[in-house]
């Protein structure tokens, strides 16, 4: 191996993708056909979001080398990036084919498989990565997100509390979980996981939301206004705030400050029937 090679993956580990760059790039001046700087320098083009350049660079690594798993999942990783979710799944297919334990080919084509739809392959695909992997915390995750999205909170319960068991500082999934525990009536315990994905992340957005509506199930109005205000305040456009704080605020009979509250709401988004519904409420009192 080159010392430029070495010195480009060095940097590369150290996340100094533009040094690491035009290492590869220079191996590359000198040898055309380089397959460690070639796949490196499409890793480089996929990590920093060029995914149209990663493209030819691993075909041409492929000409070369057609046994490195690795390849084929960042070409999988690309091709999903640009919308080529078939193609993808063919790639990661590649990958798994010349390493039947490839953990992540797995998930990432249960999450190319969920874009087509093909959910039940999904869910396959994410549990035979968690079959190889038990502790895998992205495949216990994008099956909760899925069994969540179709309904089975039950299980989808189960694969997030299995996230946070790996990953206590896995936030998205306390917000999901709190979701879900809102649902099933268990309030003081979606309440403890949002707090907990705030308490992990405090500019999360959708779980002071969420901790929002939760409170105001319970009829805790002045604590949930509080969280409508704080997911306002990192995101002044998010109409269905806007409409949720009108809604709180009606309940505390402040009806001049709700009706100014369901107008911004409208103004993001006028077709919210829920903004239209609560805002005519308003103006008939």
């Amino acid at each position: 191996m080159s010392a430029l090679l070495e010195e480009g993956m060095k940097n590369h580990q150290a996340g100094n993708f533009v040094d690491a760059k035009k290492c590869y790039e220079q191996v590359l001046n000198t040898e055309a056909e380089n397959f460690n700087a070639l796949q490196l320098l499409a890793a480089i083009h996929i990590q920093t979001g060029n995914f149209s350049e990663a493209i030819p660079i691993i075909k041409k690594a492929l000409s070369i080398n057609q046994s490195n798993p690795l390849v084929f999942n960042n070409q999988g990783l690309a091709l999903h990036a640009l919308g080529r979710f078939g193609e993808a799944i063919q790639s990661y297919d590649q990958a798994i084919m010349l390493q039947n334990n490839f953990v992540d080919a797995y998930c990432n084509k249960g999450v190319s498989l969920q874009e087509l739809s093909r959910f039940d392959e999904a869910l396959n695909s994410y549990q035979q990565a968690i079959n190889i992997n038990s502790s895998h915390v992205l495949s216990h995750y994008n099956r909760g997100v899925l069994l969540q999205k179709l309904g089975n909170s039950a299980d989808a319960l189960v694969e997030y509390d299995a996230v946070i068991s790996f990953d206590p500082n896995y936030w998205p999934a306390y917000s999901n979980r709190g979701i879900i525990l809102r649902e099933l009536g268990r309030i003081q315990e979606s309440i403890d996981s949002f707090k907990s994905a705030i308490a992990l992340k405090n500019d999360y957005i959708e779980a002071y939301y969420n901790l929002g509506i939760t409170l105001q199930v319970v009829q805790l109005h002045e604590d949930s206004l509080m969280c409508y205000e704080q997911a306002l305040a990192l995101n002044q456009d998010y109409a269905e705030a806007w409409t949720n704080r009108g809604i709180v605020l009606m309940s505390l009979n402040r009806m001049k400050e709700a009706k100014l509250s369901l107008e911004n709401a409208l103004r993001i988004k006028p077709d919210l029937k829920e903004a239209q519904t609560n805002y005519s409420k308003v103006m008939a009192e």
